[in-house]
């Protein structure tokens, strides 16, 4: 998780492997689709939901 939609954004937190999180927006960026996950302190996460700009899921 990143505190932008760029992979040269400083890192905030490693999830897991098979992390489920919710997300309300999605960001599509070069060969990235980034998704936008809304944090406790107000702010958002970032993190590469797909490679090669294919839209991943849905949002709400």
């Amino acid at each position: 998780m990143r505190t932008g939609a760029s992979t040269t954004s400083p890192i905030i937190e490693t999830l897991p492997i098979n992390t489920v999180i919710k997300y309300d927006a999605y960001y599509r960026s070069g060969n990235y689709v980034w998704l936008r996950q809304p944090r406790a302190n107000g702010q958002y996460g970032y993190l590469v939901g797909r490679l090669n700009n294919q839209a991943w899921g849905t949002y709400r």
